[in-house]
């Protein structure tokens, strides 16, 4: 089935583009350097299950408690691949930022999707949404995170599951970004209430693995994807905010990536709590980038993931988007140290 191939795709194209709070949760710290050097290697016992994440930590050494991006990887993923492939770190160093990149159980998310996706985190109900409380819950132990200045940001299968946590545990973030991000109407219709979250919608028009219109993907799956459009009105409608969209086209600074990006941005937004989409004209299954890093994706079968915008760069939007307006100071999210 073509969508079928198409997943595959997916699982394969994170591979290759490497280049060379639960209370029962634990921290070690005998985990071996990881790769790219850059990064710290981080255990967690979450339940019965060790879990890993990566920390990168901006230039400059010591720090006080600050913010802190989380980001998902996409299936077939790891936290040390994405941190290469998503080129965090320029916009890290910049802004002073921390980012720290969770793995998923065999390179998977348990995202709230029906088991017959076959993705073992879901076979197995993995507690992803216990083990990134988790993640968030070391770093402000560590006093490296400021805990109201926490954000999630997710990829593809990880876009998912930053949806998910979202929905069923919006106190673990300050804000939310998906990425390509699959929205399901099992994972939809179950969204809990709680206080509004700024949540930044980035798809492509041309994405062959999570169709930017939405649908049945897979029949075998028994839930429908929301479209990109629907997804930003649900949570504007969530968020309180009016259903008047203003809309702008952001400069194209690489017409020889064939894309193009118009923003959406939902008005009146209350609580500090806005809502916008980001669509790629043109775009595949891959997150924006800056034209200067965009080396970091070399080797990228554009032919399977589609193409890549150079017009924006996913990590910087997600900044901006969560430090500008009322919800910069953080203090919409009423997010405390302890769970």
């Amino acid at each position: 089935m073509v969508w079928k191939s198409a997943l595959t795709r997916w699982v394969f194209c994170m591979s290759v583009l490497a280049l060379p709070g639960h209370a029962g949760a634990h921290s070690n710290d005998s985990v071996p350097p990881s790769t790219p050097s850059a990064l710290q290697a981080r255990k967690l016992d979450v339940g019965k299950i060790p879990r890993t994440y990566q920390l990168y930590v901006p230039q400059g050494g010591g720090r006080a408690p600050g913010p802190v991006m989380i980001v998902l990887h996409g299936a077939g993923g790891t936290g040390a691949r994405m941190h290469t492939y998503f080129g965090s770190a320029p916009a890290a160093d910049r802004a002073g930022f921390a980012v720290a990149y969770p793995d998923g159980v065999n390179g998977q998310w348990n995202d709230g999707r029906p088991p017959s996706l076959r993705y073992l985190p879901q076979l197995q109900d993995v507690d992803d949404v216990g083990f990134i409380a988790a993640v968030a819950q070391d770093l402000i132990a560590r006093r490296i995170a400021d805990p109201r200045r926490i954000f999630i940001v997710g990829l593809s299968n990880g876009g998912g599951m930053a949806l998910r946590i979202a929905c069923d545990r919006p106190d673990t973030a300050a804000g939310y970004g998906f990425i390509a991000a699959p929205a399901g109407d099992l994972v939809i219709n179950a969204c809990r209430g709680g206080r509004p979250r700024p949540i930044l919608l980035i798809h492509g028009t041309k994405d062959r693995t999570i169709p930017y219109g939405g649908g049945v993907i897979r029949k075998s799956a028994l839930d429908r994807l929301l479209s990109a459009p629907e997804q930003a009105q649900f949570w504007a409608r969530r968020n309180g905010c009016l259903d008047t969209v203003a809309l702008n086209d952001l400069p194209d600074l690489d017409p020889s990536d064939n894309t193009r990006i118009q923003r959406a941005a939902y008005q009146s937004c209350p609580n500090g709590a806005p809502v916008e989409l980001l669509t790629i004209e043109g775009g595949g299954h891959q997150p924006p980038i800056a034209k200067a890093g965009a080396a970091t994706a070399t080797g990228s079968p554009v032919g399977m993931l589609g193409s890549r915008s150079h017009d924006l760069d996913a990590t910087e939007a997600m900044w901006r988007f969560f430090n500008s307006g009322p919800q910069a100071s953080g203090a919409a999210a009423g997010i405390s140290g302890r769970r």
